[in-house]
């Protein structure tokens, strides 16, 4: 990967991630990185990406459910 920094973004709940496909791509923007001048970064996922793209999507499904799971077993407080 080509990149300008060594950096890592962890966009949070607040920041919509905008998908966008274009000349047989598809674009994630993150619009919370993003700025009317121009700075920020968006990413671009060619065909060849989807097989590690559906990897990613199915570990993340796996994690929100196991976490589905636990607060669905999580205890209720006593009522005072």
């Amino acid at each position: 990967m080509r990149t300008w920094t060594d950096t890592t973004y962890y966009p949070d709940a607040r920041e919509h991630l905008q998908v966008v496909t274009h000349e047989g791509a598809v674009s994630v923007l993150l619009c919370g990185a993003l700025t009317s001048t121009g700075t920020g970064f968006s990413v671009r996922f060619e065909t060849a990406h989807l097989p590690a793209l559906c990897e990613a999507v199915a570990h993340l499904a796996a994690v929100a459910d196991k976490q589905a799971q636990a607060a669905e077993e999580a205890p209720f407080p006593e009522a005072a």
